[in-house]
């Protein structure tokens, strides 16, 4: 599997550059951010970058960091982007990671781009998913009174996201879905989650539950209403996705996926609203 490595200040360069003093790496005290890389045409394009800067800075706010270099990245990204192409790179994620930098030896943050090939089984996942349901261990409300939680922050402390996707893979599902102790579902620790009743698309409120604001998940919603439909954010159970007309999960680099199925149950399909919202979310 193909992978490019370019680091702020350096460009595309070898990866050999992480200390093991790098406070990212030993205490995941950093923050990242994906997006899909398209090849066309022999050119490499990254989907909405600036969105995903805009949400890496606010990501590095709620970590206390000092704000990102936006211009930079975008050059960076550019350059990535470039040698990408001209390697005949293909489908790929382009990750943003913004670290802390080194414990002992304070000189700043460490940042940089790895632009990933996708592999088979990524791809593939992008035609279906089957969920069960994994207690998130909080209210729904736990993050409003507690900033320190970093709610709505993309955090390199990834270590409980995947323990979530490897419990739902025991249990013989593709993805988890969180479930506050309050009753209410969340998100997916690595997508959003779009829910169809009756015309009316809606979602998880973010700023009620300290949600990650997906962006794949905001473009469905804004599009959806641009087309006169209604949509809306609220607290919903696990038990309404089974009377739903539809439910899909969402996320930047797998797109606008059906979930058919929820603790073994099948779940009603949409063919024809899949599509349209997958049109909703590509630039």
């Amino acid at each position: 599997m193909e992978q490019l490595v370019a680091r702020l200040g350096l460009g595309v360069c070898d990866d050999g550059f992480i200390s093991a003093d790098d406070l990212g790496v030993n205490r995941g005290d950093g923050c990242f951010d994906a997006t899909l890389v398209r090849v066309e045409g022999g050119k490499a394009s990254a989907d909405f970058v600036d969105v995903h800067l805009e949400r890496l800075a606010n990501s590095a706010r709620l970590l206390d960091m000092d704000p990102i270099p936006a211009d930079g990245w975008r050059e960076l990204t550019a350059e990535a982007l470039d040698a990408w192409a001209s390697r005949g790179g293909a489908e790929a994620v382009c990750k943003y990671i913004h670290t802390r930098g080194q414990e002992t030896v304070p000189a700043g943050p460490l940042g940089f781009i790895t632009i990933t090939e996708l592999s088979a089984k990524r791809i593939a996942a992008r035609e279906s998913a089957t969920a069960v349901t994994l207690s998130a261990g909080r209210r729904a409300d736990a993050l409003n009174d507690a900033p320190w939680l970093l709610g709505g922050a993309k955090t390199l402390s990834y270590g409980t996201n995947m323990a979530y996707v490897r419990e739902a893979h025991r249990r013989g599902a593709t993805d988890p879905v969180l479930v506050t102790t309050d009753g209410f579902v969340l998100e997916g620790p690595q997508s959003g989650i779009l829910v169809l009743k009756d015309g009316l698309l809606f979602t998880t409120p973010v700023e009620a539950t300290g949600i990650l604001d997906s962006i794949t998940v905001r473009h469905a919603i804004e599009g959806w209403e641009r087309l006169g439909r209604p949509v809306a954010h609220e607290l919903y159970t696990p038990e309404e996705l089974f009377t739903a007309d539809a439910v899909w999960l969402a996320s930047s680099v797998r797109g606008v996926t059906p979930m058919v199925q929820l603790e073994g149950r099948d779940l009603p399909q949409d063919r024809e609203v899949t599509e349209e919202l997958r049109a909703l979310v590509r630039p």
